[in-house]
């Protein structure tokens, strides 16, 4: 993470495996938001013929 940077809240998720993250890097001297969880699972898309 870069320095003054306690965290990061994720915006957005590709929904391709190889697909960016939008993130948003929360600042040491922001509030602290509630804890939470999430599940991310990425599973192999099938592959066409033509590719």
């Amino acid at each position: 993470m870069p320095d003054g940077v306690r965290g990061a809240l994720v915006q957005r998720v590709s929904p391709r495996h190889d697909g960016p993250l939008d993130v948003t890097w929360l600042a040491a001297r922001t509030p602290k938001l509630p804890l939470g969880r999430i599940r991310l699972r990425w599973k192999p898309a099938s592959r066409s013929a033509g590719t």
